[in-house]
């Protein structure tokens, strides 16, 4: 029988990183979102980029691949539209009490 292996969420984000960081010595850029979740712990990995040109084609590229794998693009959006719209709730009411 196969032994179970416990790795920690901080072990994979910090193999993540350490990945990409040597990805990123080869290469001019890289991109990586990773999101680790477990529980109410959390570890973010974004990209760092060098203009908003870059961003852009980033981006880019990112709508291509969700637009090509709709299974990805239905997952993605369950974890990130409810918290972009509370952030657009947020700005209006800023806004509303702004003025």
């Amino acid at each position: 029988m196969a032994e179970l292996k416990k790795i920690y969420i901080n072990d994979i984000a910090d193999l993540t990183k350490a990945m990409l960081e040597n990805a990123s010595k080869k290469h001019k850029s890289v991109i990586g979102y990773c999101i680790f979740v477990e529980g109410d712990h959390y570890c973010v990995l974004t990209p760092e980029y060098e203009n908003e040109k870059e961003e852009d084609k980033t981006i880019r590229k990112l709508i291509h691949i969700l637009v090509q794998r709709p299974d990805i693009c239905e997952k993605f959006a369950q974890f990130v539209l409810p918290p972009a719209r509370f952030h657009e709730r947020e700005a209006k009411k800023a806004a509303k009490n702004k003025d």
